[in-house]
């Protein structure tokens, strides 16, 4: 798993895949951070098919996704339900 960070709030699935295109993300391996108020937070959680598309996915760190440049961090699942 992966967490990002500063995704546009407007940022959905599909966008998530495209900023992957280069790793192989996990069928339904996305999954968008909203708040009690049903708001997105501008995080997500990808999940990665094996340890090198893993890899690829940490090495888009701080690469844009639109006009804004996206945190990439090495996550659990554990990490992962506890925020969703």
């Amino acid at each position: 798993f992966v967490r990002l960070r500063g995704i546009p709030f407007s940022c959905r699935e599909r966008e998530v895949n495209d900023f992957f295109m280069q790793a192989n993300v996990a069928p339904m391996g996305i999954s968008l951070v909203y708040n009690a108020r049903d708001a997105p937070t501008g995080e997500a959680f990808v999940e990665f098919g094996n340890g090198e598309d893993l890899q690829r996915g940490l090495n888009l760190n701080r690469q844009m996704m639109g006009q804004r440049y996206i945190e990439v961090f090495r996550s659990t699942r554990q990490e992962a339900l506890s925020a969703l």
